[in-house]
């Protein structure tokens, strides 16, 4: 079981999540397509209507990843056991690796990135601290022990 206090932080962390799920275009970093084309406008093309409506398509669908965050984050959050703390680490770990991927490509400034790269490695951390980090040592030298002394199959 995790802390109480790491409950109510994962709690948090999955309200926020939720608003960026429900109001994409005014919370949500903001992506490729629509860098691009604040660009194309400012050197005075125009935007279509297609152009506008596939910024407005490519901010839901990122939206439904936050959903999926705060559904995770706040499982985790309300049972504390291993597994959706589990889960919830592979998210912060997913969200920390889209940030990195972003800033190789060049789409985000590193400064923009530091805050999601710090607030994920540290919720990752302290989530498989508290929350996975018994088990998975535990299951750990099982499985080394499995290895060293396997099972023999019986014959027929």
């Amino acid at each position: 079981m995790i802390p109480g206090w790491l409950s109510k932080v994962l709690y948090v962390n999955a309200g926020l999540d939720a608003i960026i799920f429900m109001i994409p275009g005014k919370v949500a970093v903001i992506d490729l397509f629509k860098a691009r084309l604040i660009e194309k406008f400012k050197r005075g093309e125009s935007l279509d209507d297609m152009s506008n409506h596939l910024v407005d398509v490519s901010l839901n669908v990122g939206g439904f990843g936050f959903l999926m965050h705060a559904m995770v984050r706040f499982s985790a959050g309300h049972y504390g056991t291993e597994l959706p703390c589990r889960m919830a680490i592979f998210s912060y770990l997913l969200e920390l690796v889209q940030a990195l991927v972003l800033v190789r490509k060049g789409h985000m400034a590193v400064a923009d990135s530091v805050p999601a790269v710090g607030i994920t490695s540290f919720m990752a951390f302290l989530t498989f601290f508290y929350g996975a980090r018994r088990r998975a040592l535990a299951s750990r030298s099982l499985l080394q022990l499995h290895v060293l002394w396997p099972v023999a199959i019986p014959s027929r």
